[in-house]
């Protein structure tokens, strides 16, 4: 999947910032990575979810959409899954992925284990490649700002 995901994406060493004349203010470098794996890569969500699918099925993973755990019935050996569509299947493991509100941990923990937020963060990026509805969202977004005349507009 690396070599998808360098062929598709770019690379970069660390982030920085800079001031509204563009001049750098600061530079992060990143201290993941190494010789043979960058640290960062740089490319859209879509493409990353078409790469893991990919690799997903051609490991043998049915990917089914629109369809949800309803109810498990685990045994020493495995764990039968009944789905919101009617279907169930056995599986030896079953991993959630659902995200910060998870159905799924709160059906196996209650309220046991809650996340807790630890703060946010936010940025922007100038990317190599240009993507005309994203840029056009950008300028509107910012023209729309009471303070639209501070920020540069190329």
């Amino acid at each position: 999947m690396l070599d998808q995901v360098l062929a598709t994406g770019f690379p970069f060493g660390g982030a920085e910032q800079r001031d509204l004349q563009d001049n750098r203010i600061a530079y992060m470098p990143s201290k993941l990575g190494d010789d043979r794996v960058p640290g960062n890569v740089g490319l859209t969500a879509r493409r990353l979810s078409t790469i893991l699918r990919g690799a997903a099925v051609r490991a043998g993973a049915q990917i089914r959409y629109a369809t949800t755990v309803t109810d498990l019935a685990e045994s020493p050996d495995d764990v039968i899954v009944m789905f919101s569509d009617g279907g169930s299947r056995r599986y030896d493991v079953v991993a959630a992925f659902d995200g910060v509100s998870s159905a799924m941990r709160r059906r196996l923990f209650g309220d046991a284990y809650e996340p807790v937020f630890m703060g946010a963060g936010c940025g922007a990026s100038k990317c190599r490649e240009r993507n005309p509805l994203l840029i056009s969202w950008a300028i509107k977004e910012i023209a729309s700002r009471p303070d639209s005349s501070q920020w540069p507009m190329t």
